[in-house]
């Protein structure tokens, strides 16, 4: 709309012929507490920004902007601007203006703005003093003044419209609006001297500017474009929410964020969320069961069930009919059991269909113990009969399954019809499709941590949140076109294409610890990437060598193995027909052999009979390959896998270096498994169970003993002995959720060898082999959403980098968490980051499988190569020093690449 341009124009008009009053006592008093005063408490949005114009092109520049440009509003903000400079109003002035808007929802339906400019500002005064001159000179609008509450509102009209801006001066500030409703509100607050009626709205630092969200007034902006029994439907959800919050603005390519603290002065406040206050919040684990179509996502964690249970006891008896004495005692009795059983999760999801097809998903600590109190108080009916499913057995549910127990509380709403079960996680849905729809997507696959937009989303959310609303715009599209009024309907569906491009977006709370009444806030959307057509590598910057093509695209890394033939490096890779190629060092087919699914784990070159013949072990999902060099399984192998769950970490433990080996298998249920080389169960160990899924792969060091070291994702790091028992002083609680590997800085004794950390939120803890942390220390984290990543030497695992990503950059740390280099790069999915020390040479490869690219940086942050690498997964390195030349193994599409780089190192 031409509202800002006009805004910016007529402000100025008033300068020199505005009457105002004030009260100086009253002024000051609001200007200590606050930056920018006069706002009223009726906005729903405030936007604040030191340099409007500058930010405006950098805006337009962004993918997001670009898929925007087409709609009405955004047309008429560059109209604006464009007629402004027609003006002759000077470039530079416009773009270093400082600019705050608050927008309020009117009661006709419409809504309305509040521009404020700040006349002390340099770059305010010379842009409105050019374009006074420029209104007295033409004569371009009739000026009127009208008196409201003993205030002076100046009235400006142009000739060549029906619109009127409204302005008072107050203090330094020129207040403007369209809406003379507006106007007289703060003429209002400013008449009854009253602090409350305005916000307490603070300049902030952000250079991209901050906007300030007024959560309860959100639903009078809602009216405007869906129906109102759409808007009474999510009134108490918006709510929750009360507080309202500044949230910094941070604006990249294909990401807006807005993050910042929410606080609230009433702390006795009974909404669901503020009894997560004083719970420590847990990470999302639910995304290999959440299926594809799923539109919403409401997602709570906690790590005391029965403190948080206890939190609702208030709720429930205001907020629910009471029963007769023996029908409560019931109640509270199965809540009171069934609440202690819950595991730390629970996630509700809303399928994008018009029928509100919705499926709960709630971890709990042993099914088995959570079936046997249903089963206790005659709550489940008989199984359904069916044929054949990858689901455990579905049950008809009673109304008391759910309305009286802590999900209840947190989904009264929701009504279940169907039980079932998959892995540790009870899952109620409201209808058989619902479940139908879950059963065959999470078959074919289809879940958010199987989908490549929704899992990169995922990594630019935060890790750990007390709550989390999570909407996938594609899949939501449908439910939100009909909950539009007409004639937004319309628009929205004119520009379908360039709106269904926000892919993903969320809100997310933290709760503060030590304060109850304040919680972080974290607003993400993220802009979908549109696919960009792959070009084949290229051969004339650098190099490229294509040595080898499959069958079918390439899905495993390039395993570099050597043979006991020659010292020549030989290369094991997989296509997607899950055959493995065998190629020697020029990239000449030796062999290939089809297997049942791809490969899960590392490949380790063993010589399993002590003959210097080397054979090569690796593990798919449920079997154990042992294969030698001429493609041939040896002794008793392939051998099936042990447990139900799904095997993805594979060692070889060999303790006195010996070639007596052991192989140690892991699975994602937390069990490890020790068996010979033979495969015999070897005892203390069939398995020996954790509980809990790993971070990385376990494995074995001997310092004076033998330690197997496990580091698991819930923050424990387990040593543990020859038995499978436990040192003294292990597990270690690091409290906190690790994805990151473990590195081991080897000592002469236990005391002196260090074990290092690194959690996702970049605490690096440094724990001795005696079960004692040493040192912890916070590593700079300048955004919320920044990931960190630990780094082993891929050549000899000792020393170890650091990788910080954010939404648009990534910097590498050194061992002390110190800054290295940092480039700018916003990527679809989070990097992946391997670190090779070949002493004197350092290298930091940084891959980007949603654009398959691959830049390798020196220490100093330099490129080795001018163009980026085509490449899909990790890669492998050599370095010959002699020649100062980089060899890199990739694989692209079908094609196994080799690189020969040059090195020009200092």
């Amino acid at each position: 709309m031409k509202r800002l341009a006009s805004a910016l124009l007529v402000c100025i008009l008033a300068l020199a012929s505005i009457a105002y009053r004030y009260y100086t006592s009253w002024r000051s008093e609001i200007q200590t507490s606050v930056a920018i005063p006069y706002i009223p408490q009726s906005a729903a949005l405030v936007y604040e920004v030191d340099a409007a114009g500058k930010q405006w092109a950098t805006f337009q520049q962004t993918a997001i902007a670009q898929d925007l440009s087409h709609l009405p509003f955004f047309i008429a903000i560059q109209e604006g601007l464009n007629f402004l400079e027609d003006l002759g109003t000077d470039k530079e002035a416009l773009n270093e203006l400082p600019l705050v808007a608050s927008i309020h929802g009117l009661r006709e339906g419409a809504a309305d703005y509040i521009f404020y400019f700040n006349t002390h500002e340099t770059g305010t005064q010379a842009l409105l003093l050019q374009l006074l001159e420029k209104v007295k000179q033409y004569n371009i609008c009739q000026i009127e003044e009208r008196k409201y509450a003993g205030y002076t509102i100046t009235v400006l009209s142009s000739y060549t419209s029906t619109k009127q801006l409204y302005l008072i001066k107050q203090g330094h500030y020129i207040i403007a609006s369209f809406s003379s409703l507006l106007i007289e509100d703060v003429v209002r607050g400013l008449k009854h001297k009253n602090r409350v009626s305005f916000l307490c709205f603070k300049k902030v630092l952000s250079k991209q500017g901050s906007i300030y969200v007024n959560f309860s007034k959100l639903p009078q902006l809602l009216r405007i474009f869906f129906k109102s029994d759409f808007v009474h439907s999510i009134d108490p959800t918006l709510g929750v929410f009360a507080p309202s919050s500044q949230l910094e603005l941070k604006l990249t390519n294909h990401h807006l964020l807005l993050n910042g603290f929410a606080t609230s002065s009433d702390t006795a406040q009974l909404n669901f969320v503020q009894t997560l206050a004083g719970q420590t919040c847990g990470a999302f684990t639910l995304a290999p069961y959440i299926p594809q179509c799923t539109a919403f996502l409401q997602h709570f964690t906690f790590r005391d069930a029965r403190e948080f249970a206890s939190a609702f006891q208030q709720y429930r008896k205001l907020h629910q009919p009471s029963g007769s004495a023996e029908q409560e005692l019931t109640s509270n009795s199965l809540a009171t059991a069934l609440d202690a059983l819950l595991k730390g999760e629970i996630g509700l999801c809303t399928m994008g269909k018009e029928q509100m097809e919705q499926l709960l998903f709630i971890q709990v600590k042993h099914r088995e113990a959570w079936m046997a109190v249903l089963e206790e108080f005659q709550l489940l009916a008989k199984p359904l009969t069916r044929q054949s499913s990858q689901l455990a057995a579905v049950y008809p549910v009673k109304p008391d399954v759910f309305c009286h127990w802590l999900p209840g509380n947190l989904f009264p709403s929701f009504q279940p019809h169907f039980l079932t079960m998959l892995d540790n996680c009870i899952i109620l849905a409201n209808s058989s499709t619902a479940l139908e729809t879950l059963e065959k997507q999470y078959m074919q696959g289809k879940t958010w941590a199987n989908t490549a937009h929704q899992r990169s989303f995922l990594d630019s959310t935060l890790e750990q949140a007390h709550f989390s609303l999570f909407v996938n715009t594609q899949q939501a599209w449908s439910p939100t076109i009909h909950a539009l009024k007409p004639a937004w309907k319309s628009l929205f569906e004119r520009h379908a294409a360039a709106l269904q491009c926000f892919a993903q977006a969320s809100l997310q709370l933290v709760y503060e610890e030590q304060d109850t009444s304040s919680c972080y806030l974290s607003l993400l959307l993220q802009h979908r990437k549109e696919e960009q057509p792959q070009s084949p590598p290229s051969k004339d910057s650098i190099d490229a060598l294509q040595y080898f093509q499959a069958e079918a695209p390439i899905i495993s890394k390039p395993f570099v193995v050597k043979t006991h033939k020659n010292e020549a490096l030989h290369t094991l890779l997989q296509d997607a027909l899950y055959q493995v190629y065998f190629l020697d060092a020029a990239g000449k087919l030796i062999w290939k052999k089809a297997l049942e699914g791809p490969i899960l784990t590392d490949i380790f070159a063993v010589d399993y009979y002590k003959n210097n013949k080397i054979q090569y072990l690796w593990a798919t999902r449920d079997t154990l390959h042992l294969i030698d060099r001429n493609g041939q399984q040896v002794a008793s192998y392939p051998q099936k896998l042990p447990g139900l769950g799904r095997i993805s970490w594979l060692n070889v433990v060999d303790y006195a270096e010996d070639k007596h080996y052991r192989f140690l298998i892991a699975d994602t249920h937390g069990n490890i498994y020790l068996r010979d080389k033979r495969y015999r169960p070897l005892p203390g160990w069939n398995p020996k169970a954790l509980h809990s899924p790993f971070a990385a792969t376990p494995f074995h060091i001997r310092i004076n003993r033998d330690y197997l070291l496990a580091l698991q994702e819930n923050g424990n790091l387990q040593a543990l002995n020859r038995k499978g028992q436990a040192y003294p002083g292990f597990p270690i609680d690091l409290e906190e959720t690790i994805h990151n590997p473990l590195v081991v800085k080897k000592g002469n004794t236990a005391a002196s060898t260090s074990l290092i950390t690194l959690t996702d939120e970049g605490k690096l803890n440094c724990c001795s082999l005696e079960g004692l942390i040493q040192n912890s220390i916070q590593l700079d984290k300048p955004e919320s959403t920044m990931q960190f990543s630990l780094c082993p030497d891929v050549v000899a695992g000792h020393t170890y980098a650091i990788m910080r990503q954010g939404l648009d950059k990534f910097a590498i740390l050194d061992e002390k968490g110190n800054f290295c280099f940092e480039k700018d790069h916003e990527a679809e999915q989070a990097l992946l980051c391997q670190y090779y020390d070949f002493e004197d040479y350092k290298f930091y490869v940084m891959t980007d499988r949603g654009q398959h690219c691959t830049y390798i940086y020196d220490s100093r942050g330099k490129a080795i190569h001018d163009a980026p690498l085509r490449n899909s997964h990790e890669v492998s390195l050599a370095f010959s020093k002699a020649n100062r030349q980089l060899i890199v193994y990739s694989n692209f599409k079908d094609r196994a690449l080799k690189y020969l780089l040059p090195v020009d190192y200092y």
